[in-house]
């Protein structure tokens, strides 16, 4: 009984922040949904409205139609979970995903895998110089995370909100499939 006296405020502590996470979703405009992938930290996250889409913001968008088979053949998501990722570049900038390189504004962001965690093929994204009109370019420096570098640019009309994280937490895992995007929705 003496280790169930030392969990006591461990799983006190861990219930009244589900409480405040629970009743945040409730009060607070927006939805909530759970990340629990690695491309970016697991945790709640608040979806909010969004006019525009500003470098940075963590956008929340359905799976674009022409890369839906694969990510589901290859079971990264569930049916209707959203992906959640950074903007890293807008309409006018220039952008080149080219010879295993994101490149905006003349900097390399990152790699680009020619396959994923299993050794699969990746669907190859060529698409070098202006990101158009009503487009954004989203991801993140993880090479595995499931995003622009291989579905290409995301049509801003498809942003669904803006997610701003309430409680996050690292997971520590760096690899395999939870990096892909998968997101569900809590509400």
């Amino acid at each position: 009984m003496k280790g169930l006296h030392t969990l006591r405020p461990l799983l006190f502590s861990a219930g009244m922040t589900l409480l405040l996470v629970m009743m945040a979703g409730w009060y607070l405009p927006g939805r909530v949904i759970f990340n629990y992938t690695d491309s970016l930290p697991h945790g709640v996250y608040l979806i909010r409205d969004i006019r525009t889409c500003e470098h940075g913001d963590v956008v929340v968008f359905p799976v674009p139609q022409h890369v839906r088979k694969l990510v589901q053949d290859r079971g990264w998501l569930n049916e209707g979970d959203m992906l959640m990722k950074p903007v890293l570049a807008r309409s006018g900038e220039e952008c080149c995903m080219r010879d295993g390189l994101l490149v905006i504004n003349g900097r390399t962001v990152s790699r680009i895998s020619a396959t994923d965690a299993d050794g699969r093929s990746m669907p190859v994204t060529e698409f070098c110089g202006t990101v158009p009109d009503g487009m954004i370019i989203v991801g993140t420096a993880m090479e595995n995370s499931f995003d622009s570098r291989y579905f290409g640019p995301v049509a801003v009309s498809s942003v669904t909100g803006k997610a701003v994280a309430l409680l996050t937490w690292e997971s520590g895992r760096q690899d395999r499939q939870g990096s892909h995007g998968n997101e569900q929705e809590a509400s």
